[in-house]
């Protein structure tokens, strides 16, 4: 029995001998432990970002009344427009607000010749380098040369922020000549007579309804142009009205500005209307014009139309369900 016990136990004990762990390996601080690699993470691809529109503008030259220009974009294939604002036109505007006051010069631009916005637009637009000469600026003020992207296909919406390029046109001594301005009116015309104080300048004369002036510089209208810019425009846009009729640079010199005191007559006016009158000395530099004075300004009024005895017979005879002879007799025929 004791030889039986101790066999057990020695079967016991190797049993349990058999059952015990593995004996792990401890690390020893003073052996030297293999550096971890990091985990390499796959290389990625940089994803192609699309390109951005910016323009690179400079102004190559100023005169009294014109500038040229360069821009060059950064996406040739892109649209944009360039227009020239006045610098105070812009004076506290954010950029989203300058192109809204360009928008609305278009716009204008193409009412006062028949066209939509898209189809001023289309006249205007640019792609790629380009060049050229702005005309008909005022002397001695301060310009900026405004470009932005546009997209045609989305209502021409502005696809960057505007870039800017400040300029100031050339300075001119004015003449210290005034103007001395009297007229008579009717219901459709007036007479106007305009005596200079100094016979030798050359001056201009223009004639609008009250409300047109008022539209482009009120001060609280859309455009806000000064009376100088206004009035430089428009004999500009006149000139060159005439040369697209044909007419020669001449001619235009001798029929649009005047010298000494004159009596001039403007007809076709509409009855009962304000009309402002702009007057002012001009110089000429090359095929430009410019103010060479202060500006003189006033305002006038029609009369109201006559009525007349005028009576009119009317007839309507054969009358149909789509059609009517109508027969209309005025009681004076050489009256209009």
């Amino acid at each position: 029995k004791k030889l039986m016990l101790m066999l057990a136990m020695i079967l016991g004990i190797v049993a349990m001998a058999g059952c015990q762990p593995e004996e792990q390996p401890v690390d020893d601080p003073t052996t030297e432990q293999p550096e971890e690699k990091p985990e390499e993470k796959p290389e990625e691809k940089p994803e192609d970002k699309p390109a951005i529109q910016s323009f690179e503008v400079s102004v190559d030259g100023v005169t009294k009344t014109t500038m040229t220009y360069t821009i060059t974009p950064a996406l040739a294939d892109k649209e944009y427009i360039a227009i020239v604002k006045t610098a105070e036109s812009l004076t506290g505007l954010e950029d989203e607000a300058i192109v809204e006051a360009v928008f609305a010069d278009i716009k204008a631009a193409g009412a006062a010749t028949g066209l939509t916005f898209a189809e001023k637009m289309t006249s205007l637009v640019s792609k790629g380098a380009s060049e050229g000469t702005v005309e008909g600026l005022a002397v001695d003020t301060e310009y900026a040369l405004v470009v932005f992207g546009v997209d045609p296909a989305n209502d021409w919406a502005f696809t960057t922020f505007p870039t800017i390029e400040d300029f100031k046109t050339e300075t001119v001594e004015l003449n210290s000549c005034t103007f001395d301005v009297a007229t008579e009116t009717t219901a459709s015309s007036a007479v106007i007579s305009v005596t200079p104080s100094d016979n030798n300048i050359t001056w201009h004369l223009c004639i609008m309804s009250k409300e047109m002036y008022e539209t482009y510089t009120s001060e609280t209208g859309e455009y806000q142009w000064s009376k100088e810019d206004f009035y430089q425009a428009y004999v500009q846009s006149e000139i060159q009205q005439y040369l697209d009729y044909g007419f020669t640079e001449e001619e235009i010199f001798e029929g649009l500005f005047l010298t000494g005191a004159q009596v001039l007559e403007a007809t076709g006016l509409s009855a009962s209307t304000e009309y402002t009158y702009l007057v002012a000395g001009f110089e000429r530099e090359a095929d430009m014009f410019f103010m060479a004075t202060e500006v003189s300004d006033g305002t006038f009024a029609t009369t109201e139309a006559e009525k007349t005895g005028l009576t009119f017979d009317i007839s309507v005879t054969d009358v149909e369900a789509l059609r009517a002879s109508i027969l209309i007799t005025p009681s004076d025929i050489e009256e209009r």
